[in-house]
């Protein structure tokens, strides 16, 4: 597991937290690279089964939801692998909203839609290629037991084609038009 974030404070973070986290820290799989998400893609060549990312709610942040940072996503991304790409809906408006469902979908055509178990995080899943989790999957990345699958399953809100419905004919997003933050942390057209 390597954990990228441009803070290099982190470590001293996860150390604090080192009962909750149980020693992520000392663990002999675990790195923890203090550096830029989006360069760290660039730099490296490696490919990854799963790439998070938690920072996307932040105004500076607003070039990780662009058509070219999901395309270094999705190409450092093994085949099945899958992309997470976490929001904060209450954030943006429905335009960005919908803008960023648009860009999402347009590089991650095999998409889903989560809830967060708390708050108003949704979260988009993308997957690349033709893999998609199915139920036993499903279970063996979520529960110890099938309760706790269940539960999580309580968490789906929309598949693929649903998100397209949601998105509309929004203009995606791009770097080379990247969008504005207004006052209020909502993301308006350019």
């Amino acid at each position: 597991v390597e954990s990228v974030d441009i803070s290099d404070v982190q470590e001293e973070i996860a150390q604090f937290f080192s009962r909750e986290n149980k020693d992520v820290m000392d663990h002999p799989k675990f790195t923890m690279v203090s550096n830029d998400g989006r360069n760290h893609l660039l730099t490296r060549r490696m490919p990854y089964d799963i790439i998070f990312n938690g920072v996307a709610a932040y105004s500076s942040y607003l070039e990780l939801t662009t058509v070219e940072f999901f395309e270094l996503c999705r190409r450092r991304l093994r085949k099945g692998g899958i992309y997470v790409h976490k929001l904060h809906p209450h954030m943006l408006t429905t335009k960005g909203y919908q803008r960023v469902l648009a860009t999402f979908l347009k590089v991650f055509p095999r998409s889903s839609m989560w809830k967060s178990q708390v708050g108003s995080i949704i979260f988009l899943f993308g997957w690349k290629g033709t893999h998609h989790a199915d139920w036993k999957t499903f279970v063996k990345w979520t529960a110890e037991d099938m309760t706790e699958a269940y539960q999580a399953a309580g968490l789906f809100l929309l598949g693929a084609d649903a998100m397209k419905k949601m998105a509309g004919n929004a203009a995606v997003l791009v770097d080379d038009k990247p969008a504005r933050l207004g006052e209020t942390l909502t993301l308006i057209d350019t």
